[in-house]
């Protein structure tokens, strides 16, 4: 329930004013259904629609809201978060490039100075290709 409904003692119904649960959720549910049927609410004001006209411009209101919405959740979605990207076809290019060089003999200094990649990542690379290696050795020659 978005609101709660208030129940005013002029608004009870019997002799004593007393009202049971079953009376007042009558009373909620029969409340609630009139505004579903007739009123729709919006930013806090009730709007009757009463017309075709009026009916149809709010549709055309709502559905260049819900394009808004969307357009927003799109934006939302392809937000960048930061942090280190997915090993994507440039990462491995990057990679594979790191391990021709690596395996040519070269140091990581050297493979630094050349100035494609940091010596953070130089570093991170040599632990895959570690790591790599340890996997090839363990689990035979297949290509990971």
């Amino acid at each position: 329930m978005k609101g709660l409904l208030r129940v005013e003692p002029s608004q009870l119904k019997g002799k004593d004013k007393k009202l049971d649960i079953t009376d007042a959720k009558n009373q909620v549910d029969t409340k609630q259904h009139q505004d579903y049927n007739s009123v729709k609410k919006r930013g806090g004001t009730k709007v009757k629609i009463t017309s075709l006209d009026e009916a149809l411009k709010r549709i055309e209101d709502l559905e260049k809201e819900v394009a808004e919405l969307r357009a927003e959740n799109e934006q939302l979605r392809s937000r960048n978060f930061g942090g280190r990207k997915k090993h994507d076809e440039n990462w491995m290019a990057s990679y594979n490039d790191f391990k021709v060089k690596y395996e040519g003999g070269m140091s990581i200094v050297e493979i630094v100075s050349c100035g494609e990649i940091s010596r953070r990542t130089a570093y991170r690379y040599l632990a895959y290709y570690k790591q790599f290696q340890k996997y090839e050795k363990d689990f035979g020659s297949k290509s990971v």
